[in-house]
């Protein structure tokens, strides 16, 4: 008898169990698949255009529809220089709070730390 008939014959003899074998196989292919569609990098404006086919081959064939999409944010021409100048934006807020309160505190004014 070869694997494929002892397959089939325990299959037969406890459908249960085999059920249960089957469904714990495909549910270990598909989290270490998951998982290694999670792992990959999103694509950059920089990326190949097979790198982003392949991206999106593998997170649309692991369910993971929300990452499966054109990245729109990161693939945009300026992505870099929209984060440099919200940074220098942020930077520059909390400069003038920290001027703010420093005037507030050296005239007593309410709200002066």
């Amino acid at each position: 008898m070869n694997l494929k008939q002892a397959a089939y014959q325990f299959f037969l003899a406890n459908p249960g169990q085999a059920m249960a074998l089957w469904t714990t196989f495909t549910g270990a292919v598909y989290y270490f698949w998951s998982v290694f569609a999670q792992s990959l990098r999103t694509p950059t404006k920089d990326s190949s255009q097979a790198y982003l086919s392949f991206f999106q081959l593998v997170n649309a064939s692991a369910g993971n529809w929300h990452r499966s999409g054109v990245p729109k944010v990161e693939n945009s021409p300026n992505f870099e220089d929209a984060v440099e100048a919200y940074l220098q934006k942020k930077a520059n807020a909390t400069s003038t709070i920290a001027a703010v309160n420093k005037i507030q505190t050296d005239q007593n004014l309410p709200g002066g730390k």
